[in-house]
């Protein structure tokens, strides 16, 4: 159960940063245009 838990928050903590950058850079290209 922990095991679970704590591959789900390693897993969110890796894909929110990279997920909020993408949204970020899209944003940006969007303005740029």
């Amino acid at each position: 159960m922990y095991l679970a838990i704590t591959t789900i928050v390693l897993a969110l903590t890796v894909f929110v940063p990279s997920f909020i950058g993408l949204r970020a850079s899209t944003n940006a290209n969007w303005r740029s245009l």
